[in-house]
């Protein structure tokens, strides 16, 4: 008896793996958002003046022409995030930073998946979130297709 609350108490008093592994993925997700606070505040760079052009997908209101586009889920979610959020830069960055933290959850996901212990697929997922390479495809909303991909 003494023997099975032991292993109750064990139980309890340690976290799930699995609960584990989600609690460093929230610490993932707000090490992205603290790594790209400075993208949020910034104004359109680049190629991303481009989207909010007369005759750019961010003015289309027909949804055939949105699906009739060569990328018709980037441009739906530029033009979802225009509607939202209007022509303000600081909407596009934070779906930018959001789409890049959920990466990096998906890497943890899957490599568990596959088999990958927790902690390799945390450390994984780390190195993909807080990597400056990746700073192209969060800080220019243009590089949200790079995003996209990866998701």
């Amino acid at each position: 008896m003494k023997a099975r609350r032991a292993a109750v108490a064990v139980a309890v008093a340690e976290p799930q793996p699995r609960r584990r592994a989600w609690l460093y993925v929230a610490a993932i997700v707000l090490g992205a958002f603290a790594i790209y606070w400075r993208s949020l505040i910034g104004p359109f760079l680049f190629d991303d003046a481009d989207l909010l052009e007369v005759g750019g997908g961010l003015r289309l209101r027909d949804w055939r022409a949105i699906l009739n586009t060569p990328r018709p889920l980037l441009i739906f979610t530029y033009t979802l995030n225009h509607w939202l959020g209007g022509a303000n830069s600081l909407y596009f960055h934070v779906v930018s930073v959001l789409l890049h933290a959920l990466n990096a959850a998906l890497v943890v996901a899957v490599a568990t998946r596959t088999g990958v212990p927790t902690r390799f697929a945390v450390v994984a997922a780390a190195m993909f979130a807080l990597h400056p390479v990746q700073s192209d495809a969060v800080a220019y909303v243009s590089g949200r297709t790079d995003l996209l991909m990866t998701a």
